[in-house]
């Protein structure tokens, strides 16, 4: 097991005082497997980089999790996991020392918009549950998604309509055909949502080819916990994005 150390900086340092165990990226994965929205040959013998991978390296609450790096190194040839949290790595790192297919893992603490690899390093870059907390870095984290694939893009986002109308909105940098970005009161996290066009117009500006699935939030809710509830109101919630750069 490799990994590659990181300069601190401020955003670094917040996201280590959250103390996240981000084990989320792992249930969203497994669902959306076995969903069939993504398929193990996405991932098989494949060149992987897990952007927000957290520390949900092989360890789980719920039985039924298909933990998301663990799944995901037993598939590929390489698995690469980054995040800008080094606490959230330390609690990878005590799982992955121990696992027995360290030797094709790579642990890397990196911001997603300056990713320290070349361009096409990975076959199969994906970002599960990770997008909506860049906020107006969003934009330049997908942009850098894009540079280091050589193949595929797998990415979750919410969708905008799942906005708490109480919460308010900010400016956007790139303005507001890129998304609404949200920021509550007691959080210092920006947070981005998107509509299906929003997304379609980034991907197409990324010179991107792709499919966009759009989960409404009962959908969503079975990826969650079937002992959650909704609302009967049905609004969409989940954006799944499957993309390649043109040729």
């Amino acid at each position: 097991m490799k990994t590659i150390p990181y300069p601190v900086s401020e955003k670094r340092v917040m996201w280590d005082s959250l103390h996240s165990d981000e084990i989320w990226p792992a249930y969203y994965l497994s669902k959306l497997m076995r969903s069939g929205i993504i398929t193990t040959k996405e991932l098989e013998g494949k060149h992987v980089l897990d952007i927000g991978c957290g520390a949900s390296f092989g360890r789980s609450s719920k039985s039924d999790y298909i933990e998301n790096s663990h799944f995901i190194a037993q598939l590929a040839e390489l698995y690469v996991g980054c995040d800008i949290s080094g606490y959230v790595l330390a609690e990878a790192r005590k799982i992955i020392s121990v696992y027995p297919l360290k030797e094709k893992c790579a642990l890397v603490l990196a911001d997603a918009k300056e990713l320290p690899f070349a361009d096409g390093s990975f076959d199969t870059v994906i970002m599960i549950d990770t997008l909506y907390l860049l906020g107006n870095d969003a934009f330049s984290a997908l942009k850098e998604c894009t540079r280091v694939s050589r193949g595929q893009i797998i990415i979750t986002a919410f969708h905008s309509d799942g906005l708490d109308p109480t919460i308010p909105t900010i400016p956007s940098q790139k303005g507001k055909e890129y998304g609404t970005i949200t920021q509550k009161s007691w959080s210092p996290i920006e947070q981005i949502f998107f509509t299906k066009e929003q997304m379609s117009l980034i991907l197409d500006e990324l010179g991107l080819n792709g499919k966009i699935f759009v989960l409404t939030n009962h959908e969503y809710d079975s990826l969650r916990s079937s002992e959650e509830s909704y609302p009967s109101a049905t609004v969409n919630e989940l954006i799944v994005v499957k993309a390649s750069k043109r040729p």
